[in-house]
């Protein structure tokens, strides 16, 4: 059986040591036509075969190192791309015709969009009667003052019109619950009071359950 070589052909990426190359040639048309014949190998052929699969066997873990290499640079390059992506959507977002628009124009915008803010009772405690809005989106969606004042500091700033928190629907039950699980609702309630200013409230109330109940547990504080 013919002896495999070995040749330098490139440097190491990580030490910059010369890296063999394959030592085994694996295109040799001589073991197909040893393993065609009828003959076994010989002592000093088994010797030789054991050398030439050790060789295969560090073959094997060079493959296996380069490919974790290759795997890892790749990884690295998935990551870069993507915050090139991010990069490249925020800088192109500063072209954005929106960012020409006048405050003043933003506000009567604002105004329109923020017609209403619907703050509903959640967990909903009426299990008989289902809340009149059926929330198909997460619950800030509903809430645009809320919404609009999270997007951005510019939106933030012209969204301190108290016209946009002054306009609520509110949909609570008269159901007891356990102390302090509205407190969440209870908050986002005090936050449009607040923001509202002096401003006067158009609010939309409706309260589902027993009449006779007792105060919904929302605005109880």
């Amino acid at each position: 059986m013919s002896q495999p070589t070995s040749s330098a052909s490139s440097l190491c990426w990580r030490c910059k040591n010369p890296v063999h190359g394959a030592r085994v040639n694996i295109n040799s048309p001589e073991l197909y036509a040893r393993l065609r014949s009828q003959y076994g190998a010989t002592t000093l052929e088994v010797q030789e075969i054991d050398d030439i699969a050790n060789l295969c066997e560090r073959d094997l873990e060079d493959c296996e190192a380069e490919m974790t290499r290759l795997q890892s640079q790749i990884l690295l390059l998935q990551e870069k791309q993507k915050r090139l992506r991010a990069y490249k959507t925020k800088i192109r977002s500063l072209s954005s015709p929106v960012r020409r628009i006048p405050n003043e124009i933003l506000n009567v915008i604002f105004e329109y969009a923020c017609d209403q803010n619907l703050i509903q009772e959640s967990p909903w405690s009426l299990n008989s009667r289902p809340p009149l809005t059926k929330l198909t989106s997460p619950t800030i969606s509903y809430l645009p003052a809320l919404t609009i004042s999270s997007t951005c500091s510019r939106w933030r700033s012209v969204a301190r019109n108290p016209n946009l928190w002054s306009r609520l629907r509110l949909e609570v039950t008269t159901r007891p619950t356990a102390p302090g699980l509205h407190d969440p609702i209870t908050n986002i309630i005090q936050l449009f009071l607040t923001r509202s200013a002096e401003r006067l409230l158009e609010i939309n109330l409706y309260i589902l359950g027993d009449p006779q109940g007792r105060m919904p547990a929302a605005l109880s504080s």
